[in-house]
């Protein structure tokens, strides 16, 4: 069963699957469950204080949430706009940790302005390296702006196109995948 019918414009249903986390101490917590309810739009979680209220209803709802909410504490806000530099941030943190990710950013979006397809084709593999970039990164950003600038991929219209358009789109451009792709919709 899929988790949702329509993702993004109504939840219609979801399910908790078995799901392992593995916590600090080494034990393992297993959540399953499975749930059905209907809700007109999903909550959107745009500041610190909705995730936080979030979690602690789900907390509040679940032992093991509860529990795992204990020894985790709320989990940073992830934010990535919905244009080519939120699309950038998501492949620049790929396989990285938050710290890594961050510091690779921060260099990369300040080393780029405006930060924009046109103005990243302007810049030479050997600078994006030396910013922290891999070289499979650097391939994946040039591809991006390449559609964007000269093959008319239109980042705009995205943000209001079906989900199994969006995938479609990203996903053939080269080093999209969908994880990256089910990333950029969230």
């Amino acid at each position: 069963m899929a988790p949702f019918k329509e993702p993004h414009k109504a939840w219609t249903e979801f399910t908790l699957r078995p799901v392992y986390f593995k916590v600090a101490s080494g034990e393992k917590l297993i959540v399953t469950a499975t749930r059905r309810r209907s809700i007109s739009t999903p909550p959107i979680l745009a500041r610190d204080h909705d995730l936080a209220a979030g979690v602690a209803a789900l907390a509040k709802q679940c032992k093991i949430m509860r529990a795992i909410h204990g020894r985790v504490g709320t989990p940073p806000l992830r934010d990535f706009s919905a244009d080519f530099a939120g699309l950038a941030k998501i492949v620049t943190g790929q396989q990285l940790s938050a710290a890594s990710a961050s510091a690779i950013w921060a260099r990369v979006s300040a080393a780029i302005t405006p930060f924009e397809a046109r103005s990243l084709l302007r810049m030479q593999d050997t600078d994006l390296s030396a910013l922290g970039l891999s070289g499979a990164k650097i391939r994946t950003l040039m591809a991006i702006a390449s559609a964007i600038d000269g093959e008319g991929l239109d980042i705009p219209a995205l943000s209001t196109a079906p989900d199994a358009v969006v995938i479609e789109r990203l996903t053939a451009i080269h080093g999209i995948g969908p994880w990256t792709a089910d990333i950029y919709l969230l």
